[in-house]
């Protein structure tokens, strides 16, 4: 069992990655708004004053990103959810759509199932 993490870094393909999503049986997962703190360490401003004034943000600097996480049980799962993507003609090999890290699983505990220990 592994704990994924999708970065969605372009929010355009939101849809299509939840339909890839479902291609694969993934029906419980967690979708996040995010934002790429790299413009707002890189300015010249203090950190916090860089925090809570972001009315002088460029569009590029508003962009919307977001975070899916999900359970999954297996590697060649997400392997099968890049294929679907790429048969869909998502280019996520030349553009920068997404980052995808996967977490092994040692212990899961949920209501349904109570608590499981996978090693």
């Amino acid at each position: 069992m592994y704990y994924m993490i999708i970065k969605l870094l372009n929010t355009d393909y939101k849809e299509d990655i939840f339909l890839a999503l479902q291609s694969i049986g993934i029906s419980r997962a967690s979708y996040t708004e995010s934002h790429n703190l790299e413009h707002y360490l890189s300015t010249e401003m203090t950190l916090f004053k860089g925090f809570f004034k972001s009315d002088n943000l460029s569009d590029s600097e508003r962009e919307e990103e977001a975070v899916i996480t999900s359970m999954v049980p297996s590697k060649d799962l997400v392997m099968e959810f890049l294929k679907n993507l790429r048969e869909a003609d998502i280019d996520i090999d030349r553009k920068n759509i997404l980052r995808i890290f996967l977490v092994p699983l040692s212990l899961v505990f949920e209501t349904e199932t109570g608590l499981k220990d996978l090693d």
